[in-house]
């Protein structure tokens, strides 16, 4: 009967570790989370709202990723003006990298 009882207190132990872990987790989520307030959040709520914050962050990423690549175009751009106005000034400058993003 002691190694019953003893597998028993080891289940209730690791089951309880599993409950207090899933409830710290919950716990992060919701200090994450904007405009939640922890104390009135159900679990599917709370899982509901993470999903949709995840969404927009994702939007949100997509969105600087285009500002970033057309910010990179409007660089090479730029150069290739510059570039453009220091041939015209020094002739010498003609054998220059060909960046041509026109075409």
């Amino acid at each position: 009967m002691l190694g019953f009882e003893r597998r028993h207190t080891n289940h209730k132990n690791a089951e309880q570790k599993r409950r207090d872990s899933l409830k710290m987790c919950f716990q992060n989520l919701r200090d994450r989370i904007p405009d939640v307030d922890p104390k009135l959040v159900s679990k599917i709520y709370l899982l509901g709202r993470v999903n949709a914050h995840i969404d927009t962050l994702a939007l949100v990423n997509q969105r600087l990723v285009k500002a970033l690549q057309a910010l990179g175009v409007m660089r090479m751009r730029l150069w290739q003006v510059q570039w453009r106005r220091l041939q015209s000034l020094d002739p010498c400058l003609s054998d220059g990298p060909d960046m041509d993003l026109d075409s």
